[in-house]
């Protein structure tokens, strides 16, 4: 039964009878999720027990989980570059403290971050008769090359 006293209303291809939550109810949810997602839960962890808990569908669930995200951006009032300088923070602990496949990774991550990865030159070659091929040069080659 709904608050004004009638039956919830099944449509069709629905499983179970549909209602709309309170205010309160979507605030506890996002809150929820929120604390899974500081956690570090994975979507697929928070979603199935977002469901279990509170009786709602799969999709429903993806909805609470962009509600949190938001919340969370709105508490943590941080700049792009401020959240970038504590990843690479996070990331040169790693680099010290990390085993050997995390360190890769760190530095993997660091070089993408920095752009290191990034080609700044792309030279084609010019003689027509050749077949073709195509030199990238990376940042760290052009400056050498100067």
């Amino acid at each position: 039964m709904s608050k004004t006293g009638k039956p919830h209303v099944i449509r069709r291809l629905q499983k179970k009878p549909y209602y709309k939550c309170t205010a309160e109810q979507k605030e506890e949810r996002v809150e929820f999720v929120a604390s899974m997602i500081t956690r570090r839960f994975f979507t697929s962890e928070i979603k199935k027990a977002v469901r279990l808990k509170f009786n709602i569908e799969f999709r429903q669930c993806a909805e609470y989980i962009a509600c949190a995200k938001k919340l969370l951006a709105k508490q943590s009032k941080m700049s792009k570059e401020d959240a970038k300088s504590i990843g690479v923070n996070v990331l040169l602990d790693v680099l010290r403290t990390g085993t050997p496949h995390d360190r890769i990774s760190a530095v993997r991550t660091l070089a993408d971050i920095f752009g290191y990865n990034a080609p700044v030159k792309l030279e084609h070659s010019s003689d027509p008769t050749a077949p073709f091929t195509c030199i990238v040069k990376h940042a760290h080659e052009v400056s050498n090359a100067r």
